[in-house]
């Protein structure tokens, strides 16, 4: 029985220690700031950097869970050029709010190793760009909104979907989407534009997935394939 109280302390520290709690460049709207670890509520705009311990540890969670208030405009998650890695749960950054205008996750930087690496199905993501998504389990990025647009970015090795996105209006240009386990991009909705510069190649069952009705582009120029490269770098013929 002595052994009990004191096991039981122990399970109750280490639970208060793992529980989720706000962070980002200014936390209280008085600039303070709180470095990002594994799991945290990201409630501001925020640079990651070497000091927040998300980009050092494997996440068995989810990376962040932004929960950015409506009163806050402009928010911005940008990588830094780190790596948020997880564990095959959860997602990489699943997006709750976004703040007024909904957030901007920019790079460079990477997600790698979660269930999903962009989690966003409320219309609260502003811009994806310039992120590179790979080894997640399922998708590399799931996306449904209005007028959001992913652009930049590089989706490989996915389990599922390089680039699933979903809603009305949204643009998606300069992609690349490369051996993933079903599409490199499934794209639908009501005026999607889907541009001529966006690259598959190597995915399991189609480079894209596109359905003709649903996209502003013609099918001719969904996607095309990365071109091959010959020794030393140079086109093949």
């Amino acid at each position: 029985m002595r052994l009990v109280l004191p096991v039981l302390l122990l399970g109750l520290v280490a639970s208060a220690a793992a529980a989720p709690r706000p962070c980002g460049s200014d936390v209280d709207g008085q600039g303070t700031a709180v470095p990002c670890r594994c799991g945290d509520l990201l409630v501001s705009s925020h640079v990651l950097s070497d000091a927040d311990p998300v980009t050092r540890e494997t996440c068995v969670g989810p990376g962040l869970v932004v929960t950015i208030p409506t009163t806050r405009a402009g928010a911005t998650l940008a990588l830094g050029g780190q790596t948020l890695r997880g564990a095959g749960v959860g997602a990489g950054i699943a997006l709750v709010s976004g703040g007024r205008d909904g957030l901007l996750v920019s790079g460079p930087g990477a997600i790698r190793g979660f269930d999903t690496g962009v989690l966003a199905p409320r219309a609260q993501l502003r811009r994806l760009a310039d992120v590179v998504l790979a080894d997640n389990r399922h998708d590399g990025a799931q996306v449904r909104g209005t007028g959001y647009g992913v652009q930049g970015c590089v989706a490989t090795t996915n389990g599922r979907d390089g680039l699933a996105l979903r809603g009305s209006g949204f643009v998606v240009t300069g992609n690349r989407a490369e051996r993933n386990g079903r599409f490199g991009f499934s794209v639908s909705g009501k005026q999607a534009q889907f541009g001529s510069d966006n690259v598959a190649d190597g995915n399991r069952r189609t480079d894209a997935d596109l359905p003709r009705a649903r996209t502003s582009m013609p099918r001719a120029s969904h996607a095309r394939p990365a071109p091959r490269r010959c020794p030393g770098g140079h086109r093949c013929r």
